[in-house]
This record gives C-alpha cells, structure tokens and sequence, in this order.
C-alpha cells in the first residue's frame, strides 16, 4: 500500500499500518497551567495555540491506536519486543538552513544508535534514536523506537527498510 498527503510518500511494508496526517490547528494546545478562573487555585485545561501545524508520519508493525502523539506516545507503550515504531515530523521552513537540520538525505539507522536514554520516555528494555534533517528543501525529524534493544541489530533493518519507502516532494 502507499500512503501519500502533504507532499509526503510511503510504501507501507506487508503487515505494517501507517497514516500521514496534520493536526487540526485545534487540536494544537499549550500546557495546562493556571488560566483564567486560577484565582480558585484551579488549573486550566491546555489552551488551543495559533499557528501552522505540519505534517506527520507513523509507521509501525503493529497496530496504531486512533489517539497517539507525534513522537508516538499512546503507541509506543503498546509495544512488544519484536515491534518497531517510526514517527517522522516536519519543521517550519524557518529550520531549514539551521545546524539541527543540516545533514541532507533521509537517515539510515544503526543498530548501537538505538539506545534508551533517546526514548522520549526511557524504558531500559526498549531503544529509541533521533535524527534530524533537511530533504527537498523541507526539515525533519525522524524518530524511531524497537520493542528491544536485545534484538535492536534486526529490527533496525526493518525501519531502515521502512525509511527507504518514504519519498518528500513538496508540500501539497
């Protein structure tokens, strides 16, 4: 199957599940903190921001649960060994340019990339990598978690073959 929106492309391996979406502004909040009413001492639910959103994608081996966030929270605690997860986000075009974003080209993974101290939310077990870069003119970041790091030298092959089914044109 392939997946294509927002000038964004993929070749969704057999058995895998994928989406390509972009948040409704709405959906875009900032933290909850004390608002209007904190007079009570009462928190205020997250505020929607003003802005642009960008594109997303995930891929994943298993199932993707409806409600998850970008880097893929909701779906990575799901995970199981043998499972392996890929969230790639787009920057603003403010990035492009910058030293965060300069290496070109989407990146291969290496097995002692994955380690779980890049988990947005380390779990010793498990391992998770990071990289950040401009192609077509369009900065990303690519985030990819395994189910574990004891067998992270195989299931880095299948996100770099899942990587290599992404194609970036411009934005739609």
């Amino acid at each position: 199957m392939i997946l294509r929106a927002h000038g964004l492309s993929v070749v969704v391996p057999r058995g895998w599940d994928g989406r390509i979406f972009r948040r409704d502004e709405s959906a875009v909040t900032s933290p909850a903190g004390l608002g209007s009413g904190s007079e009570s001492g009462v928190a205020s639910v997250g505020v929607p921001q003003s802005g642009r959103t960008m594109p997303v994608m995930h891929l994943a081996n298993f199932a993707l649960p409806e409600n998850r966030g970008d880097y893929g929270s909701g779906a990575v605690n799901l995970m199981r060994p043998r499972d392996v997860f890929v969230a790639m986000l787009e920057f603003g075009p403010e990035s492009v340019g910058t030293p965060l974003f300069a290496p070109a080209g989407l990146p291969a993974l290496r097995a002692d990339d994955l380690t779980s101290e890049t988990m947005q939310h380390p779990v010793a077990t498990m391992g998770g990598a990071q990289r950040f870069f401009t192609v077509s003119g369009r900065a990303f970041c690519t985030y990819a978690v395994v189910g574990s790091l004891a067998r992270r030298s195989s299931l880095v092959a299948m996100l770099n073959d899942a990587l290599s089914g992404v194609t970036v044109g411009p934005d739609s």
